[in-house]
């Protein structure tokens, strides 16, 4: 039982935050995600994120290092990571997104903008959860609590 409790709390969260390149097969986790999801469908969440955004790495402590968020997570849903500034290709629903430049050092990927813009524009942190065919269930753009988290996932289970 401690054991299980490690793994929730320490272990699960920076399993699921390291996904964002997986360098064993050279995928994006969006990408893996995709292969899951046609294996065992479930609902996929997108954490849009970028690197200099505090509102994401609070997220990523406090609501996905949240013990009930990540069990709700590891038995109902599958999870991935996009950072907004991720620079390399990636494939989704059989197109190919990439990085788009606005400055000197400084850009979109044109999948955050896909999957997480409301009206044309991309806020840090967006949270978007598909269904199997990749019907937006839920989007959101900013923080969100561990407890809102926990409804919001709770609401999208019981609904399917």
């Amino acid at each position: 039982m401690k054991f299980a409790a490690v793994f929730i709390l320490f272990l699960f969260p920076s399993m699921m935050f390291s996904q964002s390149n997986n360098e064993n097969t050279g995928k994006h986790a969006l990408e893996e995600a995709q292969i899951r999801r046609s294996e065992a469908a479930r609902p996929l969440i997108i954490f849009i994120t970028a690197d200099w955004c505090s509102y994401c790495k609070l997220m990523k402590k406090k609501v996905f290092g949240n013990a009930n968020v990540a069990t709700q997570i590891e038995s109902d849903f599958y999870f991935a990571e996009l950072n907004g500034g991720y620079t390399k290709p990636i494939k989704w629903e059989g197109k190919t997104y990439w990085f788009a430049p606005t400055g000197a050092g400084t850009g979109t990927h044109e999948l955050a903008l896909h999957l997480g813009a409301v009206n044309g524009k991309l806020t840090y942190p967006t949270m978007v959860i598909l269904d199997e065919n990749s019907k937006v269930l839920f989007r959101y753009g900013g923080f969100l609590t561990a407890m809102e988290m926990f409804k919001i996932l709770d609401t999208v289970k019981s609904e399917r």
